[in-house]
């Protein structure tokens, strides 16, 4: 669509974002969209999707803190994950299997990594040696993160099985899954 910052697509779903207070989406071709609602004193930004269950995760900023929020397909309201107060810096990633990992990013130098599935309550799932400085779905369940230091760790949320492994750390780091679920750093 004209003026769309972001439009991101399922196999049924579009979701656009034409700018920062209004994020629409719809499921049935001809219907129109579901709005959702967003703070208009808050600066709002789409940082993740599911495209297997069309969620889409979003950072919700203003003088009182940082949320992270989830919004499900076809809802008009989001579900908050975590809020911090202002001067934090939380992320998140969501997962395949209608889950999310997250960090609060209480201090610069937070590795702590939780997870929650459905809407069941969160929980620590990982701790890694620097601030988390980016993360990646892997498959179902299942992330990689690396830290500032050059750590990182490949984790499934569902049996708890962590692998680690150190790379140099570089002003540059990245994290991703290739389709093989092989980890690329």
């Amino acid at each position: 669509p004209l003026r769309t910052n972001m439009a991101v697509a399922t196999d049924d779903t579009l979701s656009t974002w034409p700018h920062l207070h209004h994020l629409a989406g719809g499921s049935a071709p001809g219907e129109p969209p579901t709005k959702i609602s967003i703070d208009d004193m808050s600066s709002t930004t789409p940082i993740g999707l599911d495209a297997s269950s069309g969620r889409v995760a979003i950072r919700q900023e203003d003088a009182r803190g940082v949320r992270i929020l989830v919004i499900a397909k076809d809802s008009s309201a989001p579900a908050e994950i975590v809020t911090v107060p202002s001067g934090q810096d939380p992320w998140a990633t969501l997962l395949r299997g209608n889950a999310i990992i997250f960090g609060k990013g209480e201090t610069a130098s937070d590795g702590r990594i939780f997870a929650q599935i459905g809407t069941a309550d969160a929980r620590e799932v990982a701790k890694l040696d620097g601030a988390v400085i980016g993360s990646a779905p892997i498959g179902p369940l299942e992330f990689a993160a690396i830290s500032a230091n050059g750590e990182v760790v490949r984790g499934n949320i569902s049996t708890g099985e962590l692998r680690r492994v150190n790379v140099a750390a570089g002003k540059a780091m990245f994290v991703a899954s290739d389709l093989n679920t092989r980890v690329v750093v």
